[in-house]
């Protein structure tokens, strides 16, 4: 994605759309950490198993860290596409 985003010869549109990608991953990151942080023994125990609820208390914190990692993430490959 990022090429087609460096490629594009305006830089109003550049901006615009790494704003909606920036906006769709922080939607999506936010809203998963949502869930995390409102049930997460449910969802430890619908994606593995009742062995692994221990670590309920640690996947709370990762949700949100997510947010920042996968916004960070965002940023660094924008970055390394305009340096071609």
């Amino acid at each position: 994605m990022f090429p087609a985003i460096i490629s594009e010869q305006s830089r109003a549109i550049r901006t615009k759309i790494f704003h909606k990608t920036a906006l769709l991953v922080l939607a999506a990151k936010i809203t998963r950490s949502l869930v995390f942080l409102g049930i997460p023994t449910t969802s430890i125990k619908i994606l593995y198993d009742n062995g692994c609820l221990g670590a309920a208390l640690i996947l709370e914190w990762m949700g949100v860290a997510m947010v920042f990692i996968g916004l960070l993430d965002l940023w660094i490959n924008y970055k390394l596409g305009k340096m071609q």
